[in-house]
């Protein structure tokens, strides 16, 4: 039976997906979170493996259990009525509480010496002209030394301005001290880690053995003769009754791509009168998937051991009647 790690709240993940995960932080050093166009975070680059859970608590569990590291890596401010990223920044006058506020930047004419604020410079293209001079100036020749507020409604001028947030699901309006605040997470690979990345492509073969094994002859390894006259080399064949099913494994840590399908195949056009079957782990590429389907070849998609026992044997179940 394959190995599942169980959880404090219950939840099993199988060891299998630990190893998917373990692999893609090993393959990129460190997993960071991205912040997402409507608020939220993702995990992105575990974006391409096939593992139907939630990606967070899974990371928790392995940060929990000594597979990962975990560190801060930086805070998001959130409703803290409805818990939601969707808001915005309101600006405020620190005066008159107006939302009428300007901003009114010091800018230095580099080679002139000559300082003026932003508003006394006008604009050509994309370029400002300074009004002692009259050079039209592009974006290396002046600098910000400084800059201020104004408020468009008292005409004060302030060095600092006042932020609050608004929720746009809830309208509620609070500021940075009774905003809730939610740490987003960095991983690393533990030293825990390295037990894990043992799971390769011969523990898929040995999996698919030993739920054969049980409906009839299995060998490895096995050779057919093709019509060329070559011969073509299979991982697995299974005979089951008068019928014979050959196997090929395709094992990858990111989606199996074309090149894969192309070369099995080649092979299969070879053996056409075998029953041919290729696992690919974790999964097909959008093309090779498309490839697969053009070239009818048997195909299951799994990055879960437990979930390829279960596919292979809805295969033999419809296929060795």
């Amino acid at each position: 039976m394959v190995k599942a790690e169980r959880t404090r709240v219950g939840t099993e993940y199988p060891r299998e997906t630990l190893s998917l995960v373990v692999r893609k932080i090993d393959e990129v050093k460190e997993l960071v979170p991205t912040r997402l166009p409507d608020g939220g975070y993702a995990y992105k680059s575990l974006d391409d493996l096939a593992i139907n859970v939630d990606r967070r608590e899974l990371l928790e569990y392995m940060a929990e259990t000594g597979y990962l590291e975990k560190k801060p890596a930086e805070t998001m401010l959130v409703c803290p009525t409805c818990h939601k990223v969707d808001i915005v920044t309101i600006l405020k006058c620190r005066s008159c509480i107006s939302l009428t506020v300007k901003r009114e930047r010091l800018i230095e004419h580099k080679a002139g010496g000559h300082i003026h604020p932003e508003s006394a410079f006008n604009r050509k293209d994309d370029k400002i002209i300074c009004p002692s001079c009259g050079r039209a100036l592009g974006i290396d020749e002046w600098r910000t030394i400084g800059a201020w507020f104004v408020c468009s409604e008292c005409g004060e001028r302030q060095g600092t301005i006042a932020a609050e947030f608004r929720c746009l699901q809830e309208g509620t309006t609070f500021s940075p001290i009774m905003g809730e605040f939610i740490m987003l997470y960095k991983y690393s690979l533990a030293e825990k880690s390295k037990t894990l990345i043992g799971f390769d492509r011969s523990t898929i073969v040995a999996a698919v053995v030993q739920t054969l094994s049980e409906k009839g002859k299995v060998e490895t390894n096995f050779t057919v003769k093709g019509k060329s006259g070559v011969v073509h080399t299979f991982d697995i064949s299974c005979t089951i009754g008068d019928k014979r099913i050959i196997i090929d494994v395709a094992f990858s840590s990111q989606p199996v791509d074309d090149p894969s399908i192309l070369s099995i195949f080649a092979k299969t056009f070879e053996v056409k009168d075998e029953y041919f079957l290729l696992i690919a782990w974790p999964s097909l590429s959008k093309s090779a998937q498309e490839l697969s389907n053009f070239y009818k070849i048997n195909v299951i998609q799994a990055a879960e051991l437990s979930y390829l026992q279960n596919k292979l044997n809805e295969f033999v179940a419809e296929h060795f009647k």
